[in-house]
């Protein structure tokens, strides 16, 4: 895995930093205090989700193959950061898609549409979130069973050492 390392975590950064950089680039002017423009953003946004956790996940992959404890205590942090922001943005968007429907959808079938829309989106936030704190916990755990084995290096070194040790006694 030495060698793929820095490509596949190239590629995890990309899926994680690029879909918000296009999200940003899509949305601006940035116009929070609008409803619609919330509403609009936000299930824009919900299409990049997956991607995200995609590339946490190949970041989490690439650090327990290559055993770097450091990159995986900051993945687990970050990963339980990001879940909770989607689960704020899940109930942010279902109050948006609530006081959005109130207002202006009149038509019975297009609140029908505008209806499962929403509760699309919001169950992306989410799955999405549920997966990367499912993901945040697996990896807290691997991590805490590394702490109590001794490691695979200091276990061969003890072999080494015990069998260089019976050899120079007889």
């Amino acid at each position: 895995m030495t060698h793929l390392g820095r490509p596949a975590y190239v590629l995890a950064a990309l899926l994680i930093v690029v879909p918000p950089a296009d999200w940003i680039n899509n949305v601006w002017p940035l116009q929070p205090a609008s409803v619609a423009w919330r509403y609009a953003s936000q299930g824009l946004f919900s299409t990049s989700v997956l991607s995200i956790a995609l590339g946490m996940l190949l970041a989490s992959a690439v650090a327990i193959a290559g055993r770097q404890l450091s990159v995986l205590r900051v993945l687990v942090v970050v990963e339980a950061m990001v879940a909770a922001v989607f689960v704020l943005a899940a109930v942010d968007f279902a109050l948006n898609v609530v006081q959005l429907r109130g207002s202006s959808i009149t038509n019975s079938a297009t609140r029908a549409t505008y209806d499962l829309g929403g509760i699309r989106v919001t169950a992306k936030y989410v799955a999405t979130a549920f997966v990367l704190a499912s993901l945040a916990t697996a990896t807290r755990r691997w991590l805490r069973g590394c702490r109590r084995e001794p490691s695979r290096d200091a276990t061969i070194t003890s072999a080494l050492v015990s069998e260089v040790v019976q050899r120079t006694r007889r």
